[in-house]
């Protein structure tokens, strides 16, 4: 059996060396538990099943990318996982996530927010295609008169007026007014790359707004920016030469799905 001498240091300097080894890893332990600032060269690091929670000087969460605990989880009760940033004031401006969770399939969007809570640009989750918001509006003042509206006397279908419009968005609606004789009726059409879009039949003595929601991804081919050309075309289905059918625009608006 060893001697208990002899398992003693030789030394004082062997045990004043080992002293101070053993304060440099209980300082390295100490660092282990608060990072106070690290510089990461290569490797990287990764984070299974957590997140990077980040928190202002009062412990207020700010921002948290990876599992987001405050969600509904996705399918089979799986967490969650996102991304979520806050102002100073706790209110949410940015986010990607999917609010409602889901059971068969999550649908994530990325939304930027007002201090109000109003989501102000996301793209579209529903479609996968372009952006849910904001709505923009392409709203005229549209004439009430109509004689001062354009029209067509003839009974072809004529073109009276166009338009160009980018694709950025899932869904367009495109409103105009028509105008028709007490003497006569109508009909009106809108057409996209020169494809009908449906004709409606306007009824004798009227003044009426006739709508047309577009397939934003369908007719652009899925390729945002494309440009759709618009025309709106009318034409005489019953009456005489001076029963003229008119229009005015009202509206293009474009909107998620």
């Amino acid at each position: 059996m060893t001697k208990f001498s002899d398992r003693l240091p030789p030394n004082m300097e062997t045990i004043m060396r080992e002293l101070e080894a053993l304060r440099g890893e209980v300082r390295e332990m100490r660092a282990a538990r608060r990072l106070e600032a690290a510089t990461i060269g290569g490797g990287g690091i990764t984070i299974q099943g957590g997140a990077i929670v980040l928190k202002d000087a009062d412990g207020n969460e700010i921002g948290r990318l990876g599992i987001r605990e405050d969600l509904n989880p996705g399918p089979g009760g799986k967490p969650q996982s996102g991304f979520i940033l806050r102002r100073s004031d706790g209110s949410v401006a940015f986010t990607v996530d999917d609010p409602d969770g889901g059971t068969t399939g999550l649908k994530q969007f990325v939304a930027m927010s007002d201090p109000q809570g109003h989501i102000i640009m996301s793209n579209d989750a529903n479609s996968g295609f372009g952006l849910a918001a904001p709505n923009v509006t392409g709203g005229v003042f549209y004439s009430t008169n109509p004689e001062t509206m354009p029209g067509h006397n003839g009974t072809g279908l004529f073109q009276v007026m166009t338009a160009e419009v980018p694709v950025f968005h899932p869904r367009y609606r495109v409103s105009v007014a028509v105008s028709c004789p007490a003497s006569g009726s109508g009909a009106v059409d809108l057409r996209v790359n020169g494809t009908s879009q449906g004709v409606k039949s306007v009824p004798t003595n009227s003044f009426n707004h006739y709508d047309w929601v577009l397939d934003g991804k369908a007719l652009s081919g899925g390729s945002l920016g494309t440009v759709l050309g618009l025309e709106i075309l009318v034409s005489r289905t019953a009456g005489t030469t001076s029963d003229y059918i008119r229009v005015s625009p009202n509206s293009i608006i474009a909107t998620g799905s």
